[in-house]
C-alpha cells in the first residue's frame, strides 16, 4: 500500500511522523497501530454510549448527563464517531 504525501497531500507526512513519534516506531508500524486504536476507540465509545443509556433508562444518570458525556467524547473534526443517544424517559405520574 502507497500513501500519497505529494501536492495538496503533503500534511500527511506531518500526521504520520508525529503518530510514529507518540508511539515510538517507524511509520509503517505507527500508521498500522494508529489503525488499531480507532477500531478499538471506536468499539469503547460506542459501548460507553450504550451503557449510557442504560443508565439513563434506569434513571441512575440524569439525559443532560449522559448527552454531555457523548458530546465531551464525541469527535468534532468530522471523523468515525460521533455518538449520540436517543432518550426517552417515561414518567409514572
Amino acid at each position: 500500500m502507497r500513501i500519497r504525501t505529494d501536492g495538496d497531500k503533503a500534511w500527511r507526512t506531518d500526521e504520520i511522523e508525529a503518530a510514529a513519534d507518540v508511539v515510538g516506531r517507524n511509520k509503517t508500524d505507527s500508521v498500522v497501530r494508529a489503525c488499531s486504536h480507532l477500531v478499538a476507540d471506536q468499539e469503547q465509545k460506542a459501548e460507553l454510549a450504550d451503557n449510557l443509556a442504560g443508565q439513563v433508562s434506569e434513571g441512575a444518570i440524569d439525559p443532560e448527563v449522559a448527552t454531555e458525556i457523548c458530546d465531551i467524547l464525541g469527535d468534532h473534526r468530522n471523523l468515525l464517531f460521533s455518538p449520540s443517544i436517543d432518550i426517552c424517559v417515561e414518567s409514572e405520574i
